[in-house]
């Protein structure tokens, strides 16, 4: 039986946060994932992907999209041909700050220390975007200016695992929209046979998809 249908090609490992009122979702993921869905059907994504396979498409050879509502990542889609995680970036409001330390506290990443006013302080190379610390202020005084999805490529399991390479962080729902149709077209006209979009990437370099793609 040939099951090259627009299921069979695309498979989704999607995190069920808004399902089980997980405290850690910032974006609905299986929204999102109704979103691709949609526009896989509406564009015919899968045809791009079928030639070359006859009968049934082995596990190997399926595109895998993982969504996470927040950047603990529990659909592992870091291993995943695109890799979509939630993120929000704080930003802290000191009129109202009580300089409590809850945040300084809440944060894993040890990206927010207090300062000689006792007022916190962000270190963006370090903050995680999972927004801990919003949640954690008492006052409100930490708030989200930004959230969106960490967009990655190229993430695979096998004899060579390796994790997705982030191409945009906190792109809208809309812009995914855009560009992912461009992804899987880009991603056939590049591939070598049935080559995953690992080694696509991997061969071209990621800096060369960014620049086709964004």
């Amino acid at each position: 039986m040939n099951d090259n249908s627009n299921s069979s090609i695309f498979t989704f490992n999607v995190c069920s946060g808004i399902k089980r009122n997980c405290p850690n979702v910032i974006l609905d993921a299986e929204e999102l994932k109704h979103k691709l869905k949609e526009i896989i059907t509406a564009e015919d994504l899968s045809s791009y992907l079928i030639d070359g396979h006859k009968g049934r498409i082995l596990p190997h050879f399926k595109f895998r999209i993982g969504i996470a509502g927040c950047p603990n990542g529990c659909s592992r889609p870091q291993v995943m041909d695109l890799s979509l995680l939630a993120r929000i970036r704080p930003k802290v409001e000191g009129e109202n700050c009580i300089s409590c330390g809850k945040c300084v506290d809440a944060c894993k990443e040890t990206a927010i220390k207090l300062n000689d006013d006792k007022i916190p302080v962000v270190n963006y190379e370090r903050c995680f975007l999972c927004g801990d610390c919003i949640k954690s202020c008492p006052v409100n005084s930490i708030i989200g200016t930004k959230q969106g999805w960490s967009f990655a490529i190229g993430g695979k399991l096998g004899r060579h695992p390796q994790f997705a390479i982030k191409l945009s962080e906190l792109m809208s729902t809309e812009k995914i929209m855009d560009i992912f149709p461009d992804l899987i077209k880009f991603y056939n006209q590049q591939r070598k046979g049935k080559e995953k979009l690992a080694l696509v990437v991997n061969r071209l370099g990621i800096e060369r998809i960014r620049e086709e793609l964004l």
